[in-house]
């Protein structure tokens, strides 16, 4: 037992001496990039164009000294009724070169672009006389009128005050 109390303490002074292993340095964890999202591939179209879902966007309404307008916005782009006040033209612009089917309630027809109106705009246009009755049933369609075109998805537009500002804009 004498040398119990000596060894113990010796034992524990040794012990004291030694160190903590070093902790063990871990590699930050590989964080996955979340994965890409596709926008939904578009549903078909019903057959019945009455019940197909609006194009997002919104009618505006905008005069100038020379033209008055009204501009359907969208993410993708522009579709615009102006009144050309010199030559008592509606316009329709923001449309692809080739054929333009207008349907509304009441009328269906297809046009063929015109040309460029304006060099501010890319896009093709349609002109009518400001007394042609397809603007009245653009103006009275309702809920709804489309502009279809081969290439692009059909423009789903809803028949605002705007619009029929502008066709009295050129008639007046």
């Amino acid at each position: 037992m004498r040398y119990a109390v000596p060894l113990a303490l010796t034992l524990l002074a040794l012990a004291g001496c030694t160190t903590s292993p070093a902790p063990v340095v871990r590699p930050a964890p590989i964080v996955a990039p979340p994965p890409v999202r596709l926008p939904p591939a578009p549903l078909p179209l019903a057959s019945d164009w009455n019940d197909w879902p609006f194009t997002p966007g919104q009618w505006r309404y905008v005069q100038r000294p020379e033209i008055t307008q009204a501009q359907f916005d969208t993410d993708a782009d522009v579709v615009s009724i102006s009144c050309n006040r010199a030559g008592r033209q509606v316009e329709l612009t923001g449309i692809l070169p080739g054929p333009v089917t207008i349907r509304t309630t009441t009328m269906t027809r297809t046009v063929a672009p015109t040309g460029n109106f304006r060099s501010d705009q890319p896009a093709m246009g349609v002109s009518f006389a400001a007394s042609d009755p397809l603007l009245d049933a653009i103006t009275f369609s309702r809920g709804r009128f489309v502009i279809e075109q081969a290439g692009r998805r059909p423009a789903v537009l809803p028949p605002h005050a705007e619009i029929g500002r502008v066709i009295e804009d050129c008639r007046g």
